[in-house]
């Protein structure tokens, strides 16, 4: 796995530019959090169902929230000194 993505105690997370998902993959649910954040401090309400993680080789990740995959979210894999969070900095600096 590569630095965006870790296993731990049953739980994926996976590290996008915007934040974390953490992915309980056994209950099929997920919740977004702020890079750092634990499992074990999110709140049962927090965690939403979803059906499938799918990942390009570009670094795209979509998790889809239903079996057709009309609802989804998207996002990019974050690593250390990734360009896009650094070309966001430069756009607002």
């Amino acid at each position: 796995m590569t630095s965006a993505l870790a296993w731990r105690d049953g739980v994926l997370r996976v590290e996008t530019c915007a934040g974390s998902w953490l992915l309980d993959v056994r209950r099929q649910q997920y919740c977004r959090a702020e890079r750092g954040t634990t499992a074990w401090f999110v709140s049962p309400h927090a965690w939403m169902p979803f059906h499938r993680l799918t990942m390009g080789g570009d670094g795209h990740v979509r998790l889809s929230l239903d079996p057709d995959g009309v609802s989804f979210v998207s996002g990019w894999l974050h690593t250390a000194g990734c360009e896009r969070c650094d070309q966001g900095l430069r756009r607002l600096a």
